[in-house]
């Protein structure tokens, strides 16, 4: 299975780049498990990683 999580809707910065995010997935995941751990985004003209 894949999950993919778009930004569709930012409403605050930093602003998002448009492209999807994906991760596979499969019944083995324990409940809780972080998927995705990095998320890249700029803010004016400085590129952020949280």
């Amino acid at each position: 299975m894949t999950l993919t999580i778009n930004i569709q809707q930012n409403l605050h910065s930093p602003v998002f780049s448009t492209d999807a995010c994906s991760a596979n997935i499969n019944e083995e995941f324990p409940v809780g498990t972080q998927l995705i751990d990095t998320v890249t985004a700029t803010d004016s003209d400085s590129k952020v990683t949280d």
